[in-house]
């Protein structure tokens, strides 16, 4: 009844560091009934360990050449939708790492990524892991400086989890924020921020942070729009802003009165400042991500802006 075998295999490292993969913390189970869940997080899967039945190819196809890297993660994935999976639970190869070794090729892991989150984009979705990998994208252009390539590639919804899943403590986004404001601006996002607006018939919406998203959001508004923003919530209270900041801390009951929304517009820390807005208020939250990505349609249906 098993369709594919692999096992654990060695890995040397140029530094002489030995790795067992799969990591021994994986169980059996992990590494069988529930492989596709495992191998949406991680490449878990050895090539020269695999004894696989030759009818499996000849459904799901061969390896693709096209993908500069992962192409065993990636027929892996393919295999793991339709077949069972046993194991040899002990490590029956040793791999070397070398200086020609294509894991040490500078920006084939990008290349391959963007193939392969594309094309199974909805098998991560399914297991949780899309919003992992789209980070994990992004940390890596802004390193290489190609964050230009993600914008050709993938479509909006993702390059907006993907932008704000990459990790918060990466500083490179403040630098990056050229591109980003250029793709926003090309895009459908201004129509989106303003036909979120538009149901709102009063000055009843506040903004969370004035940092380069909140004056990108501001540049976006039409001038009714902007007219329906009552303040601005910003810890400094330095910057310089056309409406009245004022320190989350330093608000009181009555100035959550008649507020039908707040928009935050900070990058990090979303799940810190909705925690920190709903020890104060009852008001919905929403995320300029939500906004640029998200169906208006849905969020109206549910009769909530709060943030997913």
């Amino acid at each position: 009844e098993i369709d594919i075998v692999f096992a654990r295999y060695e890995y040397y490292l140029l530094s002489g560091e030995r790795m067992i993969i799969p990591n021994k913390s994986l169980t059996q189970k992990e590494l069988t009934q529930k492989i596709g869940n495992t191998l949406a997080s991680d490449n878990v899967i050895g090539t020269p360990t695999l004894v696989v039945r030759k009818r499996c190819f000849d459904d799901s196809g061969m390896f693709d050449e096209a993908i500069p890297r992962f192409q065993d993660w990636e027929i892996a994935i393919r295999f793991a939708q339709k077949y069972q999976f046993g194991i040899i639970d002990e490590p029956l190869v040793k791999i070397y790492e070398s200086e020609k070794s294509i894991t040490r090729t500078k920006g084939s892991s990008l290349n391959a990524m963007l193939l392969i989150v594309n094309r199974h984009r909805q098998f991560f979705e399914d297991k949780g892991t899309l919003t992992k990998h789209l980070g994990n994208m992004f940390k890596e252009a802004f390193a290489e400086q190609r964050i230009e390539e993600l914008f050709s590639v993938l479509d909006k919804e993702a390059l907006i989890q993907g932008l704000y899943a990459n990790d918060s403590k990466n500083r490179s986004l403040k630098k990056n924020f050229t591109f980003i404001k250029k793709w926003m601006r090309s895009g459908s996002s201004e129509i989106a921020v303003n036909e979120f607006l538009n149901q709102f018939e009063h000055s009843t919406v506040a903004l969370y942070g004035m940092g380069e998203l909140g004056k990108l959001l501001l540049d976006m508004l039409t001038e009714e729009n902007k007219q329906k923003v009552k303040f601005v919530i910003e810890q400094n209270k330095f910057l310089i802003c056309e409406y009245e900041m004022k320190r989350l801390d330093d608000l009181q009951d009555q100035d959550f009165m008649n507020l039908d929304c707040i928009i935050i517009t900070a990058i990090a820390h979303e799940e810190e400042i909705i925690q920190n807005l709903r020890k104060r208020t009852t008001v919905d939250v929403v995320s300029l991500s939500d906004i640029v990505s998200a169906d208006l349609g849905k969020i109206r249906d549910a009769g909530s802006c709060e943030i997913r």
